[in-house]
């Protein structure tokens, strides 16, 4: 069997032949102006779209508190009221906790205003007569407890005052209804005033 000689392969030319023109290859100037005109427009058309949404978002919001405003200005007046009713309410609590307070005293609002009837000396005009919790310096510590304050006027000499308010509050530590209730009798003031001397007298009660 006789072996066939292998085929010579012809290789192309490397370059082309430039007298036959269909053969060359297209080297036509490609321009990119066109391109850069695309990418300029659509880059102008994504930054409008991004402030017309800005502007919009901005209309919606100040529309919004437009409206909030004027729900709010429609509602004053009926808040306002309501915080009136309020003021006026805690008003009222404390009046009716201040009762319960003097209500809750260890003797009745008669029993001691018949006491204090029984030893209130002639010289002293009552002013006023209260009963709540009071604040006891003890040392560096201050304490509270129950307590009435009298308040009233006494008419005469200095030398006089003084002894009309000492056996008045000696009367008053030493009185049968009040005696077993009272801790401490202390004189707060007395100093002169337009009709005498003005007096205030504090009664620390003990505990119940």
């Amino acid at each position: 069997m006789a072996f066939r000689k292998p085929k010579k392969i012809i290789q192309p030319n490397w370059h082309p032949n430039f007298r036959l023109v269909e053969q060359l290859p297209d080297i036509k100037v490609i321009r990119t102006d066109f391109f850069v005109n695309v990418v300029s427009v659509g880059l102008a058309v994504f930054l409008l779209g991004l402030v017309l949404l800005a502007e919009y978002n901005a209309f919606a919001l100040n529309r919004e508190i437009a409206k909030y405003n004027t729900d709010i200005g429609e509602k004053k007046g009926t808040n306002q009221g309501n915080l009136n009713y309020s003021a006026e309410f805690d008003r009222l609590a404390q009046d009716v906790a201040e009762v319960g307070k003097f209500l809750d005293v260890h003797l009745t609002p008669t029993e001691v205003l018949l006491a204090l009837t029984d030893i209130l000396p002639r010289n002293i005009v009552t002013k006023s007569l209260s009963y709540d919790d009071i604040q006891i310096q003890v040392g560096r510590r201050s304490n509270r407890s129950k307590g009435i304050e009298f308040r009233g006027s006494v008419q005469g000499s200095p030398d006089e005052a003084t002894a009309i308010v000492t056996k008045f509050q000696e009367d008053l530590a030493n009185h049968e209804v009040l005696k077993p209730l009272i801790k401490k009798v202390e004189l707060i003031s007395l100093v002169r005033s337009a009709s005498g001397f003005s007096v205030s007298i504090r009664i620390e009660l003990n505990p119940k």
